[in-house]
């Protein structure tokens, strides 16, 4: 979450329920975050738990919701179709507005998930693959909603918000949306590890021993970001700043004009801007894009504060300069002030003797080598630190993979490509479920295979665990769409073992044994078992 924090951390292992604030004390921003942290680690838990992880999980109220109708290749784009509603990604409650249906655009998952593939041919198959996370909503990204004008409009507090987007899967040969849980997920002991540490504290030694350096040297208490930056080439960047990213303004850029730079005037949030304590920022600008559904880094580069309190750009690091007007309407756009931009090459691990390479103020980092794809945009580090007599540990990050973005990843459905413009959906890969109140079944225990269906037991001798745990021994064992390779007993009389048809395989695990085979039990139905 970027935003001018004193701190954000909250650790899930000690059980904390919630924030006591007791009478006459100071509220602590850290304080009303950590409840925020609380309220969102419960919520996600109960919801993965009792929904259940891993799926685009959709209630029976609302059975259509998100269901991918259309798909079709527009000017090199792949535009969706989806149905309005709600649905759980993995715990993640999301929505849709309706009731029309809503259009977006899916680009394909990036490495290192997967080599970018080349556009649809003829039976191609996709999987349409539904990508949430979670990110903070500045005001003035939406000022009209968020920023109060009756206090003459200061950036104040910010919103949690649940975004998504549309992504594609190239399916190989006996792959399905199911069959890809494991490969749409990121790996984040595979990602570029970082550690950072303060500079080594001297001391002047004697009767009364003097610190002479070394340590914090910043005045002001401050939370840290380091974030991977959006670049076109030339080897993975990270920006940073002080303030978590919280540095943020509305404005008005104008194109180079004759000898005059780039410039933005800026319309909303200079007062924080001018009073920083900064006169070099790295500039990003966050536009909402209407076609992906989500808020993304459309333009970087650098820039200067000069005497008029305009900033100043110079040379483009991304993307392509925001409009001065939009149907002759002036375009004010909201930006995010950097500390800087950087080099991963710049921080290398240091071998003794060499020293790492300061950031500022005493702060030290050293980056893994990039290789591969072990560096994405949007991965990120925080770290506190704290100036004057308050004491900072030297080692602040210890080689450590980012702290996120977490991308919660769910299947959809299948396209498969037939030549045309046109996709066809050939599977629907969404999970209606009911709500716990309306469970009521003939089945005693539900039996999954463990990969395409979950039961009360999943996996190797599912079906006899089941029978075992038949209260008396007697009742019925629901057997889940899967394919099962057991060896069957059953020593129970009124036994009833039913499935879903062909849906719900069955095969011995000896093969010179039968599946089933009944001890002289009475009343035992084995039926709709292929």
């Amino acid at each position: 979450m970027k935003g001018d924090f004193s701190r954000w951390d909250h650790d899930r292992k000690k059980n904390y329920a919630g924030v006591l604030h007791q009478q006459g004390r100071v509220l602590l921003d850290g304080d009303w975050n950590a409840q925020t942290r609380i309220d969102i680690d419960w919520q996600d838990r109960a919801a993965r738990d009792t929904i259940g992880p891993g799926v685009a999980a959709v209630p029976v109220g609302e059975r259509d919701s998100f269901k991918v109708k259309e798909a079709k290749l527009v000017s090199g784009k792949i535009r969706l179709k989806l149905a309005p509603g709600r649905t759980w990604a993995d715990g993640l409650l999301i929505s849709l507005p309706g009731p029309q249906d809503a259009e977006r655009v899916a680009s394909y998952l990036q490495p290192p998930i997967q080599t970018v593939p080349n556009p649809p041919a003829n039976n191609d198959r996709d999987a349409v693959v539904l990508e949430v996370w979670r990110e903070a909503l500045n005001g003035f990204q939406v000022p009209d909603e968020l920023i109060e004008p009756a206090l003459g409009g200061p950036d104040t507090t910010e919103r949690v918000q649940t975004a998504f987007a549309l992504r594609l899967c190239r399916l190989a040969a006996g792959e399905d949306c199911h069959s890809i849980a494991d490969k749409v997920k990121d790996d984040f002991g595979a990602k570029g590890k970082l550690k950072v540490t303060l500079q080594p504290t001297t001391t002047t030694p004697g009767d009364c021993p003097v610190v002479q350096g070394g340590g914090y040297t910043g005045f002001e208490h401050q939370l840290y970001r380091v974030e991977i930056a959006n670049v076109a080439g030339g080897g993975p960047k990270f920006k940073w700043s002080q303030f978590n990213g919280g540095l943020v303004g509305r404005g008005v850029f104008h194109p180079p004009a004759g000898t005059e730079p780039a410039k933005v005037d800026i319309r909303a949030n200079l007062q924080p801007i001018i009073t920083s304590g900064l006169n070099d920022f790295y500039l990003e600008v966050v536009e909402h894009d209407s076609d992906l559904g989500h808020w993304r880094v459309t333009y970087g580069a650098k820039a200067a504060l000069n005497n008029d309190n305009v900033l100043e750009l110079a040379a483009t690091t991304f993307g392509a300069i925001p409009p001065e007007s939009v149907g002759g309407v002036e375009n004010t756009v909201f930006f995010r002030l950097w500390n800087g931009i950087r080099a991963i090459a710049q921080f290398p691990k240091a071998v003794a003797p060499a020293e790492p390479m300061e950031l500022r103020d005493g702060i030290r980092l050293e980056f893994d080598a990039a290789a591969g794809a072990n560096y994405v945009p949007g991965d990120y580090w925080t770290f506190k630190v704290r100036a004057g007599d308050i004491g900072n540990p030297e080692v602040l990050i210890a080689n450590q993979p980012p702290d996120g973005i977490h991308y919660h990843r769910v299947p959809l459905a299948v396209l498969r490509w037939d030549g045309s413009p046109n996709a066809i959906v050939t599977r629907d890969c969404r999970r209606v479920f009911r709500p716990l109140t309306r469970l009521d079944a003939c089945c005693t225990f539900f039996v999954g295979d463990g990969l395409h269906s979950f039961g009360h037991f999943n996996g190797e001798s599912s079906i006899m665990d089941a029978l075992a745990a038949l209260p008396d021994g007697e009742g019925q064992v629901c057997i889940l769409p899967g394919l099962y390779t057991q060896n069957v007993e059953i020593t129970h009389d009124n036994v009833t073992i039913c499935g879903c048809g062909y849906r719900s395989k069955v095969k011995p695990l000896d093969p010179g044994k039968p599946v089933f085979t009944i001890h002289g039990c009475k009343n035992v139905c084995l039926e709709a078992l292929a």
